[in-house]
């Protein structure tokens, strides 16, 4: 599927190149298809200014979305709300006690079962990263609002395994102890990794950007981050440009 989204972008940029219009400048506006391989995609706005879209399976979303109550609570929500409203309503008040019963549990089953694709689908994350004159500025797991200026010393940083992993492994050994003879809980973040972007005295500021399930040894989070690297410094380098054509514009 990404090398199909990688032609499909490619073959519209060749097709629109030297091309003016609302189209051919949307099609234009992704300038680093071929350098980062479709993933992530970064859409350049204005000069200096890009967006980048990060869709990935954080561990996080993984704990709070995975498992069997996502769907089982679903079908119980829709059981329940057959019975007391949707039921009676529809039957013209005809469809009373077990039968009405029967027709809850039966629907309830039907979508918690249909809904299981869609917590999976829940699990996936679509982060956001802004570059523009500010700086850069996304919302980490914690969908807490960062910003870091440009001019602000800071530096990138993969963690692999995750900084939890440690902790993960430790309750994972006490479950274990405490059920003697039963399969270990499934790890989530020994197998995760994570990217940082570090500020402060020595880096020691630590703003989680991203984290990624199964990429025990960094490989997503560090192509994450070199891609953040590489725009970044695109931007930076457009607004210098800017910059230094507008003071060379401006009235003496």
């Amino acid at each position: 599927m990404n090398h199909l989204w990688i032609w499909l972008q490619l073959w519209l940029q060749e097709q629109f190149e030297g091309k003016n219009g609302k189209l051919a400048d949307y099609v234009a506006s992704f300038p680093f298809i071929e350098k980062f391989q479709g993933w992530p995609v970064v859409r350049r706005i204005a000069p200096g200014v890009f967006m980048m879209i990060v869709w990935h399976t954080g561990p996080r979303r993984v704990q709070d979305r995975s498992g069997w109550k996502p769907p089982a609570l679903t079908g119980v929500a829709v059981g329940v709300l057959y019975y007391f409203a949707y039921g009676p309503a529809i039957s013209g008040g005809t469809l009373t006690g077990e039968a009405l019963l029967q027709n809850s549990v039966y629907g309830g089953v039907f979508v918690a079962l249909v809904s299981i694709p869609f917590w999976k689908l829940a699990q996936k994350t679509r982060l956001v990263i802004r570059f523009n004159k500010d700086g850069i500025s996304w919302r980490g797991p914690d969908r807490q609002k960062q910003r870091v200026k440009f001019g602000d010393v800071h530096s990138y940083q993969v963690i692999a395994p995750h900084r939890w992993a440690e902790e993960e492994r430790r309750k994972h050994q006490n479950w274990m102890q405490s059920h003697s003879g039963q399969p270990g809980p499934k790890p989530l973040f020994q197998t995760a990794s994570e990217v940082t972007l570090n500020t402060g005295p020595e880096g020691t500021h630590w703003r989680t950007v991203a984290e990624f399930c199964n990429d025990g040894r960094g490989e997503l989070a560090s192509r994450l981050m070199r891609a953040i690297e590489v725009v970044e410094r695109k931007a930076e380098g457009e607004e210098t440009e800017r910059k230094k054509k507008a003071a060379a514009n401006a009235p003496l």
